[in-house]
């Protein structure tokens, strides 16, 4: 996926595939209610890397360890880098910031 100047592009710039999840649907339906009392109505589709912590980041910033991406909730990969920031709560802070 190339941007302007050959530059990669934005991930949210790319469709959600059909044939790839990083998250199943039903997945999602059934743990939401079960720890949050909340169900699942509306959820927008994006595509994701599926599996986003620190440790698929380097400098640039690059995103490494491709093979979980697909198709998740708006906002997944940015949750789930957050869940993994509050193991070290200097890095949680600094998100939150």
């Amino acid at each position: 996926m190339e941007g302007d100047g050959g530059r990669p592009g934005r991930l949210a710039d790319v469709p959600p595939p059909s044939d790839r999840e990083a998250v199943r649907e039903e997945y999602l339906r059934r743990v939401i209610p079960e720890f949050t009392g909340h169900q699942v109505e509306d959820v927008t589709w994006t595509t994701a890397h599926g599996d986003l912590h620190y440790g698929n980041v380097t400098r640039g910033p690059h995103i490494l360890d491709w093979e979980g991406w697909g198709r998740a909730p708006y906002g997944y990969d940015a949750a789930t880098l957050y869940v993994y920031a509050l193991l070290t709560p200097e890095a949680g802070a600094r998100i939150r910031a």
